[in-house]
């Protein structure tokens, strides 16, 4: 259980709650399926934690995987702007941030400092790191009824911190594409996923994949990321025939 400025934030069961000075409230968590498939239901009571980032208003909640003897992934939730985050990070412990100081989370014995650098790591023998990644939900046409091409896109990519244009240069070109999509309605039916796509030097992106219940997927190449924006990213496609 976490306490913000104005929430009280915690996760049960049943789902997330929040409590703010006057009645509880549910959370509709988004990413909840996820939390569901990979959750240790047993462990989780002994080693899951909840940390408030207040300086982005942040509410992380860690959970251990089915098995593992530590925490393993964790939940993001924006109380102020209402979307979800997931990660893959080994961290047993945390504190908040404030003007003057970075947040602090613990994994085992060893301490971090998180918002600083681009590194990402976890303690020696614990979970493998992945670096960041950003997923869409699905864009259906039609509502998924009829199959779609997705045939270019033009992403909205900023560097934060580059300034020359070379610098810059480097950290879009360092970003790969995908797209994650299934043939068939039929319940079961795999999700396939296209290769990781970079940007071309015009600023276009080729995919040519058709599917239905189309996701984008961005990847960072290297573990070692300068810091980006995604902004607005537009898409090229195109509705196709039912089959």
């Amino acid at each position: 259980m976490t306490t913000t400025s104005s929430l009280t934030l915690w996760m049960s069961e049943q789902g997330v709650f929040s409590y703010d000075g006057t009645s509880i409230a549910p959370v509709a968590c988004m990413v909840r399926p996820w939390i569901d498939d990979n959750i240790d239901q047993i462990a989780v009571r002994e080693l899951s934690f909840a940390s408030h980032l207040g300086d982005f208003n942040e509410w992380w909640w860690f959970f251990p995987t089915l098995n593992s003897p530590y925490n393993t992934m964790a939940v993001i939730y924006n109380y102020k702007e209402g979307w979800w985050s997931q990660a893959r990070l080994s961290r047993s412990a945390g504190i908040t941030s404030s003007y003057t100081s970075h947040p602090i989370f613990a994994d085992d014995f060893v301490a971090f400092q998180h918002e600083v650098g681009n590194v990402y790591q976890n303690a020696a023998g614990n979970a493998p790191v992945v670096p960041p990644f950003a997923e869409s939900f699905d864009l259906n046409l039609v509502s998924g009824s009829r199959l779609t091409t997705v045939k270019q896109m033009i992403p909205d990519v900023e560097a934060v911190e580059a300034t020359d244009p070379v610098a810059i240069a480097n950290v879009i070109a360092n970003l790969r594409y995908s797209i994650f999509y299934r043939n068939s309605r039929s319940l079961g039916a795999p999700e396939l996923q296209s290769p990781l796509i970079p940007l071309r030097s015009d600023g276009y992106v080729d995919f040519r994949t058709t599917g239905r219940d189309v996701r984008l997927r961005i990847d960072v190449a290297s573990a070692v990321v300068e810091p980006f924006t995604l902004g607005e990213h537009l898409i090229d496609s195109v509705p196709r025939g039912d089959r």
